[in-house]
């Protein structure tokens, strides 16, 4: 998706033509697009459960530099209750907190036999 063009593009490439061509009114006005679109981009935070996420990544790592490679099972049984959820762990929720982490490098997911295994790296 590295190839998708973006508005921020188009308006760059509108702007060097307009301003080939001298128009003032239409790089002002192209200016404003790309500052409206930066605005935006900038207001953009995290979510209440991305940051609920935060916390409960971290504990994941706290039980994984305990043991050795474990399943998302052995996981959500080492796991602490939390009050944020009043049905406990489930191995989904474990599962998503830990599939960004392998992707950047911090866990390390092996597959035994159809079982997959989690472990710092």
């Amino acid at each position: 998706m590295s190839n998708k063009r973006t508005l921020k593009d188009y308006y760059a490439e509108l702007r060097a033509i307009a301003e080939k061509d001298g128009r003032e009114d239409l790089m002002k006005f192209i200016d404003g697009r790309v500052a409206l679109i930066e605005k935006k981009n900038a207001s953009k935070g995290e979510s209440k459960v991305q940051k609920a996420n935060v916390k409960y990544a971290e504990m994941v790592v706290d039980v994984l530099a305990e043991g050795e490679k474990m399943t998302c099972t052995e996981i959500c049984k080492a796991l602490p209750k939390v009050e944020d959820m009043p049905n406990g762990w489930s191995t989904q929720k474990v599962t998503a907190l830990l599939t960004p982490m392998v992707k950047d490098g911090s866990v390390v997911k092996t597959v035994s036999k159809g079982k997959s295994y989690y472990a710092l790296a």
